[in-house]
């Protein structure tokens, strides 16, 4: 028995002792998914198991065939979907990746949690503030926590050092668009960005919903031009590296003229060939699966920061899943030198250790 079994058999046994509505806290690579397995078997009966996307139902079924479970009595739900089940019985109910569920869907699970008997949620990336409204609005106690510095130290991720590259919003090259009247205007992306944060402003005082100008800024940054040249000027410095990016966008990640693996390009004998080290560079959207491995890469870019810290935490987490030279992530976040992004990165990375973090980091003279 490894180390990592070790762990699995401690917080197995944590949750099978505490039971209720109980969340593990746990590292990329530790195994929650076997954790899931091994607590399920144990408890048996008809069982309940949420995820936010189909993709992570593959990864569960693909596991219970791995070790050996039936699946049979397990009923299988996105989160937007688990409302349907409000009033059924359920021995267990399991929550996958329950940091990625919305305040509205939270209510549904704690009002579909009142017919089960107990409930299992697995997280790898818990903000205080998700552990908060899971506790309010599902009853959930974070009942076990196993950092990413704890399985560093019990060598089962990789060590990482986090260098964020700051550029400028693009304030040269005007773009057409149309107002809500009609009329024509060109602009650039600074000049949106601007634009778009007095209305927020103006709103926020106003006190209507911001939601709508708040996704416009969040595609903006994400699909900056200044981004996309200082991504550019990375890869030809890189070009005999071998480097993963991760884009916010399928046109973003086919625009650097490297191989790419997304929605609208699964390519799975590319994907296979660089996984086996042909290739220096792949651009992604999505993260990869979990259970993809690659010969050993020596850097990673991340260029798809979002307002959700937990979600552009996992895409940092993720990185650490991966082999790379010298046994350590070099991991390079491309982000704009804006106070909105630079808080949403802070946020994000809010459960690493800040010492590894090396902010307006100098690539380029």
């Amino acid at each position: 028995m490894d180390i990592r079994d070790e762990r699995q058999k401690e917080f197995k046994e944590l949750y099978l002792r505490r039971r209720g509505r109980s969340i593990l806290n746990l590292s990329p690579r530790l195994g929650k998914t076997k954790i899931g397995v091994e607590i399920m078997k144990e408890i048996g009966g008809r069982i309940l198991l949420a995820y936010p996307s189909l993709a992570i139902r593959k990864s569960w079924q693909d596991d219970f065939t791995k070790w050996g479970y039936d699946d049979e009595d397990v009923i299988f739900t996105t989160y937007k979907s688990i409302h349907k089940y409000k009033g059924e019985k359920f021995a267990l109910a399991v929550l996958d990746e329950i940091h990625s569920t919305s305040l509205g869907q939270m209510e549904s699970i704690g009002e579909v949690l009142e017919g089960c008997t107990q409930a299992l949620g697995l997280t790898g990336t818990l903000n205080k503030d998700s552990e908060r409204d899971l506790s309010w609005y599902a009853g959930f106690d974070v009942i076990g926590s196993y950092s990413i510095e704890e399985a560093i130290k019990d060598k089962i991720v990789s060590d990482y050092e986090i260098r964020v590259i700051e550029v400028s919003l693009d304030d040269k090259y005007k773009t057409k668009h149309k107002s809500r009247t009609g009329v024509v205007y060109y602009t650039t992306e600074l000049m949106r960005y601007n634009r778009l944060c007095r209305m927020i402003d103006t709103m926020e005082e106003k006190h209507q919903d911001t939601f709508a100008p708040r996704i416009k800024r969040m595609q903006l940054l994400q699909n900056s031009i200044g981004k996309k040249n200082a991504i550019e000027s990375m890869l030809s410095l890189f070009q005999e590296d071998r480097l993963l990016l991760f884009c916010a966008t399928t046109a973003m990640a086919d625009s650097f003229g490297i191989p790419a693996y997304h929605s609208k390009k699964k390519e799975e004998d590319m994907l296979n060939a660089f996984c086996k080290g042909e290739g220096n560079h792949l651009a992604a959207v999505k993260m990869l699966s979990a259970g993809i491995t690659f010969k050993p890469l020596s850097l990673g870019i991340i260029s798809c920061v979002d307002s959700n810290s937990e979600n552009f935490g996992q895409k940092v987490a993720r990185f650490l899943n991966y082999e790379f030279e010298n046994d350590k992530a070099v991991i390079y976040i491309v982000s704009s030198n804006t106070i909105v992004e630079k808080g949403w990165i802070r946020k994000a990375l809010e459960f690493l250790d800040d010492t590894k973090v090396e902010w307006n980091y100098r690539l380029f003279s």
